[in-house]
């Protein structure tokens, strides 16, 4: 089951342009530099504020046919909720999280594009949610991700509150953080 499981992941990752292989010889080659082919466009741009990806989730949601639930884990330290959406209706549960540093802005964009894809029509979304239940937490850390796109520092990686800069996957050994715990407690109830 665990081979399907990785199997299915892959496909959703291939399937979303996440993972494609390109052949070496067609790539040009720039020592220390971005491997980018002429035709191909690339954004830097991201959702970036923790209002975006609400609406976002509820776009998703409210086009999804029913396909997807947005739901909360409970409250970040600053009282924002801490939002999942769970799509597909296997018994393997397959966990996708996003942005657990608040400087890793990139991770919000990409799972809300893997969630968005996997309610779409597409026959490799069709047997992913036949055979998976997904859970996607798009912004794990909602203040700090808030916290460094307002102040614009780099450095923030972790939870602003209570302890500042605490670094949530590390906190996920002692559990100070509310978000470590509200979802450790998602974690425990799905068993992905």
């Amino acid at each position: 089951m665990r081979r399907l499981s990785s199997v299915l992941a892959v496909c959703a990752l291939v399937a979303t342009g996440l993972l494609t292989p390109v052949a070496a010889q067609d790539a040009p080659q720039h020592p220390g530099g971005p491997c980018i082919q002429d035709e191909q466009h690339v954004s830097l741009e991201s959702i970036y504020f923790y209002d975006d990806v609400v609406r976002e989730l509820d776009r998703i949601e409210q086009s999804s046919r029913g396909l997807v639930t947005v739901d909360s884990a409970g409250q970040s330290g600053q009282g924002r909720e801490l939002l999942y959406a769970t799509v597909g209706t296997g018994d393997t549960v397959f966990w996708i999280q996003g942005r657990i540093h608040g400087n890793e802005r990139l991770g919000t964009q990409a799972a809300l594009q893997i969630l968005d894809w996997l309610t779409s029509g597409d026959p490799a979304a069709r047997l992913i949610r036949e055979n998976l239940t997904v859970i996607v937490i798009p912004m794990y850390n909602p203040d700090g991700a808030e916290f460094v796109t307002a102040s614009g520092l780099k450095g923030i990686r972790g939870s602003v509150t209570p302890n500042f800069n605490r670094d949530l996957n590390r906190d996920w050994e002692i559990f100070n953080q509310p978000e470590s715990i509200a979802f450790w407690h998602l974690f425990a109830r799905t068993l992905p």
